[in-house]
């Protein structure tokens, strides 16, 4: 993906959402990951764990922004 496409990509979520919805939606995302860090430990699920560590690099992108 191209980074200038990547950019206003997040740009425009956290226009469109709020500057607080991201945040709280950040929030949830990196609980969301530790709970799978945890279960981890026990069942193994390492594609779940790809896909959560992929939404959290998403919306920390969006913090970069907003902070």
């Amino acid at each position: 993906m191209d980074d200038l496409f990547y950019y206003n990509t997040c740009k425009r979520a956290v226009i469109h959402y709020g500057a607080d919805h991201q945040i709280e939606k950040c929030k949830e995302e990196l609980i969301e990951l530790l709970n799978e860090l945890n279960a981890d430990i026990q069942f193994r699920r390492d594609e779940k764990i790809v896909d959560e560590i992929a939404d959290v690099m998403i919306i920390i992108n969006q913090m970069v922004l907003i902070f």
